[in-house]
């Protein structure tokens, strides 16, 4: 049986604008990817018919609020396709995160589904099925790092980051992502948002005081509701971390270092019993294209 294997890598946002709510009650935002390397492996076995799912973390979905089924069955509407296929996903981003773990394994499911069961859709075509699933799905179809406008879903690529070394520190515990976005409404200031994104965007062009650029709107408000969150990140610099951010809507802090031994002693220090921690490299959009099937047809890997 015809089967892929492909890594469905994380993110992390440098920077995220909360500009206001849409009439389609989406929220506008301007924000900027990176992916990193922390990965789920996932592989796609082409089956006659039917879709099903298996995965080493018990936690994760196997029913139509997995995102892997919801693309899978999204293309086999669109296009009208009685193949099927089964997914056995390795988990190793954290759910819930704020690492796009959900939007990343989506992506890889269009793409891996649409050279299985050879669909020969164009990047455009399955952009717009991606944004379909979810804000971030669309920017995972093309990874590195990149401008997101709307709800995320326009995307404009910018130069790979400058060279660092990410500590992650996932506390064991998710923050809704609707609850985020209803604290972060009373403080929303468009013109400044715009003005540190474009900030942002500048230094990433330039490859200079990047690290001193990064924000993110929804830190406030949610420090204030989840004070660990914020502990996490006085601990991560004072462990000499350049910078310290919370990632999308959290509830992941990761820390910037110069080198990869000083984000393993911060990781070190901070990491607790139950959490996910990791240090992680951010991934340049050539590295990310190139990488994203790492096995050749028809390898399998057993489930542990």
């Amino acid at each position: 049986m015809q089967s892929l294997v492909l890594r469905s890598y994380a993110k992390v946002n440098l920077g995220l604008s909360i500009l206001g709510r849409r009439q389609d009650g989406f929220h506008e935002l301007r924000t900027v990817f990176q992916t990193i390397r922390w990965y789920d492996e996932i592989e796609v076995e082409n089956r006659p018919s039917g879709l099903s799912l298996a995965s080493n973390d018990p936690t994760l979905p196997s029913d139509h609020n997995n995102l892997i089924l919801r693309a899978a069955h999204l293309l086999q509407q669109q296009r009208s396709v009685r193949q099927g296929a089964h997914f056995s996903v390795r988990k190793s981003i954290p759910v819930g995160a704020g690492l796009g773990g959900g939007s990343s394994n989506a992506a890889v499911t269009l793409l891996a589904l649409n050279r299985l069961w050879n669909l020969k859709l164009l990047p455009r075509e399955l952009a717009s099925l991606g944004g379909a699933l979810g804000s971030d799905v669309p920017f995972f179809l093309v990874g590195g790092t990149a401008l997101g406008r709307g709800r995320g879903e326009i995307l404009e690529p910018l130069p790979d980051a400058p060279a660092a070394h990410f500590a992650l520190v996932h506390p064991g515990f998710s923050v809704p992502t609707a609850s985020a976005y209803q604290l972060v409404e009373s403080r929303l200031t468009s013109l400044e948002g715009e003005s540190k994104i474009r900030g942002l965007c500048d230094a990433i062009r330039s490859a200079s005081g990047v690290a001193e650029c990064l924000f993110n709107d929804f830190e406030p408000p949610l420090f204030r509701l989840y004070p660990l969150l914020e502990k996490i990140k006085e601990q991560l610099l004072h462990g000499q971390a350049r910078a310290a951010l919370l990632s999308g809507s959290g509830s992941t802090i990761f820390g910037w270092f110069e080198s990869p031994e000083a984000a393993r002693r911060a990781v070190d220090s901070v990491r607790r019993p139950g959490w996910a921690c990791c240090v992680a490299d951010p991934v340049g959009a050539e590295e990310y294209r190139a990488s994203l099937f790492t096995a050749p047809q028809g390898r399998r890997f057993e489930l542990s």
